[in-house]
């Protein structure tokens, strides 16, 4: 997947607006963050973007009336605790080179 450029193609996918679809490229890039680790590491600012907009979309998920179910996560705050988890390996990777 390295040799064929996927670690490059990937995370330009973020900038679609569809959710699902972000949701997959996160998946991808979770599954992939140790051979694309230094790739990725370039693409940290497009993610502290979305984490900073799944941020307010879960607080208001997670609001009294909102559309989180009390027994599991909502859909929204996993998205953000995805983002997070990769935006701290690549960030942690980078430092350490």
């Amino acid at each position: 997947m390295v040799e064929h450029g996927w670690c490059e193609l990937v995370p330009r996918l973020l900038v679609v607006p569809d959710h699902d679809a972000r949701e997959k490229v996160l998946a991808t890039m979770w599954t992939l963050r140790h051979p694309c680790r230094r790739q990725f590491a370039a693409h940290v600012e497009p993610l502290e973007r979305l984490r900073d907009e799944y941020g307010r979309l879960a607080a208001v998920e997670e609001q009294p009336g909102g559309t989180a179910a009390d027994d599991e996560l909502s859909y929204f705050t996993d998205l953000l605790r995805t983002l997070n988890r990769i935006i701290s390996d690549v960030t942690v990777a980078k430092d350490e080179l």
